[in-house]
């Protein structure tokens, strides 16, 4: 049921016609404790919206979207009508369509609308993303894993992980010693409180910090990359981060699991 109500709202994004409207500003990159914006409609059709600016993060780089409420002002009952934002989605462009719980009336040109984050899934997202983020740094600073890569991060708040490639460094080991040595060093990087630096930088600088030919196209879309760095791991990232490490809380590893050359570190956060 999850996928076939996934492929049908793509569905109904790719029948719009938007390739001509002004890529909406990320709001959300500004300050992710920033939970209310206003701004002005670009385009609307049943129950699908751009915003000059959107401060709903949508899903995506393992986490998932923001949800809200938008209140636009309808000139017919001269009152602001409350609607639910369900989903947030980026397409093509780094374009980002908001998907409402039902159709928008006939509105003015360039309408502006009151915008408000959910604060509580916010802040629960922006902890597992951040938490992840942390966990990278924990394994960096290991015996055991100090040469291991990020494959793949699910930031959800059901069953969160990190996967990685152990590259040349592969984990012979008890698993039991593994965790215990991570989990120690997440009590200490939380205990030490240190801030998380998130940096807007120009494409060439970026090529240079993250020691790339070439940037990804995805990168290349905005004038600037985000580097967000926590301790001395740092990669571009769009996701919603904590402003300090003692932020995300205490954080568990529930499990290792190796398959091949990859190991999977699942986490909770209390």
């Amino acid at each position: 049921p999850g996928k076939k109500k996934f492929l049908k709202k793509m569905e109904g994004i790719k029948e719009l016609d938007i390739e001509k409207i002004k890529r909406t500003r990320h709001a959300y990159l500004d300050d992710t404790f920033n939970f209310l914006y206003d701004t002005y409609i670009s385009f609307y059709k049943d129950n699908y919206v751009i915003l000059e600016d959107t401060v709903y993060h949508p899903k995506g780089g393992g986490q998932p979207s923001d949800t809200g409420v938008m209140n636009i002002y309808d000139p017919r009952l001269e009152q602001d009508i409350p609607f639910n934002v369900v989903d947030a989605v980026k397409v093509e462009n780094e374009q980002i369509v908001l998907i409402l719980n039902e159709p928008l009336p006939e509105l003015p040109d360039r309408c502006l609308v009151e915008t408000f984050v959910d604060k509580e899934k916010r802040l629960l997202n922006a902890r597992l993303h951040s938490a992840g983020h942390l966990l990278d740094l924990a394994v960096k600073e290991s015996k055991f894993s100090s040469e291991w890569t990020g494959n793949r991060g699910y930031h959800f708040p059901e069953s969160p992980y990190v996967e990685y490639k152990m590259n040349n460094q592969p984990f012979k080991g008890d698993k039991n010693e593994l965790i215990e040595d991570l989990q120690n060093r997440l009590d200490a990087l939380i205990k030490e409180n240190k801030s998380v630096i998130i940096e807007h930088i120009p494409h060439d600088k970026a090529k240079e910090k993250l020691n790339m030919k070439e940037l990804p196209s995805y990168l290349t879309v905005t004038p600037t990359v985000r580097i967000v760095t926590y301790g001395d791991v740092f990669c571009p990232c769009s996701g919603t981060h904590v402003k300090e490490f003692g932020q995300i809380g205490p954080i568990t590893i529930r499990k290792v699991k190796k398959k091949k050359n990859l190991m999977r570190i699942s986490y909770k956060i209390d």
